[in-house]
């Protein structure tokens, strides 16, 4: 089988192109070689914009491409980081401090998504957390991101493969929230809807380079160069070989 020849992948800080350390998409894209290659990571996003700009982005390349051609890879992020929609400017937390980083944004329209999140200190975020947010809701959003576009990829039978960037991105089987979380009906029903083959078996990124030792040095808590080399090398690749999904 042929190497994909777009590469599209999706996340938050530790999937983005422009970041400090050179991180896990490029290194994928510089191993594929895809022709085309759309990097939509950025600091900061919530689950929400991830599968929003995946979705776009996955329908604006049918529109002249093939879905064989298509290979998918998505960082979820964290759970609690959520986003509005207003087509009217409300206070924000400014993240526009780099190419990466931007609040509000936008997905196929004007920049009307505003990113809020539980340790952002303007009025719209400190609002929202203190007067609506819980994790349970927080996580049924999540889990109802993730299964649409799991649904949305294959129904156009285009190849894909999920993780999260830390295990605690989705508390899902962690001791704290087991009881609270999993059990909810609201929320088991729909984690049991997700297809655990498309996804890499670790618990999250950040977990699994964590198990070795590199040298290179981290920025603000984010794996290195290094780490995000071995990561791609040693999880991405032998899962998408074994898949059939690459040569």
């Amino acid at each position: 089988m042929a190497n994909p020849n777009i590469l599209i992948t999706a996340g938050c800080s530790f999937s983005t192109s422009n970041n400090e350390s050179i991180t896990w998409p490029i290194h994928l894209e510089k191993m594929l070689k895809p022709t085309i290659k759309l990097h939509l990571g950025q600091g900061a996003l919530g689950n929400g914009m991830i599968s929003r700009r995946v979705i776009h982005a996955v329908t604006e390349q049918l529109k002249t491409h093939d879905s064989k051609e298509l290979l998918v890879g998505i960082m979820w992020s964290s759970f609690d980081r959520l986003e509005l929609y207003n087509t009217n400017t409300i206070p924000h937390h400014s993240v526009n401090y780099g190419p990466a980083h931007h609040n509000p944004l936008k997905v196929a329209g004007k920049k009307n998504f505003y990113l809020i999140n539980c340790h952002y200190e303007d009025e719209t975020s400190s609002l929202y957390y203190k007067n609506f947010y819980n994790e349970t809701y927080a996580t049924i959003l999540t889990l109802e991101h993730i299964l649409r576009v799991q649904w949305f990829l294959k129904s156009h039978n285009i190849k894909y493969f999920m993780t999260l960037y830390m295990q605690s991105a989705l508390p899902i089987g962690l001791n704290k929230y087991e009881s609270v979380i999993l059990n909810d009906p609201d929320v088991r029903y729909l984690y049991d809807l997700i297809d655990k083959s498309n996804w890499l078996s670790i618990e999250g990124m950040k977990e699994y380079v964590e198990t070795k030792k590199f040298t290179d040095i981290r920025y603000a808590n984010h794996p290195s160069t290094e780490e995000h080399r071995y990561f791609t090398e040693s999880m991405i690749i032998p899962h998408l070989k074994s898949v059939g999904y690459i040569e």
